[in-house]
């Protein structure tokens, strides 16, 4: 009987990680391998490592550096309104907690390109967000959204 006991709770120890080994194996075959492939492929070639990496930047650095300003300045965002608002769901939505939760996810149901259209329509030149902004006079009479970089990150300009 002992035999039993200790082979039941040796197998309730391997389970979670049985469950979570195909979730690994995924990870591994389409992201961890190619990532490596692609690392030696970038450093692999005629002359120094560093050169093409080098004058990529000087190239393009300024485009460079404002991708990363963008997605730091997505990022911060995104982690200011989305913990409290997690924080909120989780611990004092008492009954909407499940319609909060489902507007939280509701997003993801939409294609990307609906979303990209529905976007254009609001900010486009015509649209509502331009007309409100310019009522409250934070943008002038002939002022634009799209196109700029406050259309791409908020206010992180």
């Amino acid at each position: 009987m002992a035999g039993t006991a200790s082979g039941g709770s040796r197998r309730s120890r391997l389970a979670p990680y049985l469950l979570v080994a195909p979730g690994i194996l995924w990870l591994l075959v389409f992201f961890v391998v190619p990532t490596i492939t692609l690392a030696q492929t970038s450093v692999s070639g005629a002359g120094p490592w560093y050169e093409a990496y080098s004058r990529a930047l000087g190239n393009y650095g300024v485009h460079f550096f404002r991708s990363l300003r963008y997605a730091l300045g997505a990022t911060l965002l995104a982690l200011a309104m989305g913990y409290p608002l997690a924080y909120f769901i989780a611990f004092r939505a008492g009954r909407l907690k499940n319609l909060l939760l489902g507007l939280v996810v509701l997003p993801f149901f939409t294609t990307f390109l609906v979303r990209t259209f529905a976007w254009k329509t609001i900010l486009n030149d015509g649209g509502p967000a331009v007309w409100l902004l310019q009522q409250v006079h934070f943008v002038g009479a002939g002022g634009r959204l799209l196109d700029t970089t406050s259309a791409v990150v908020g206010c992180f300009t």
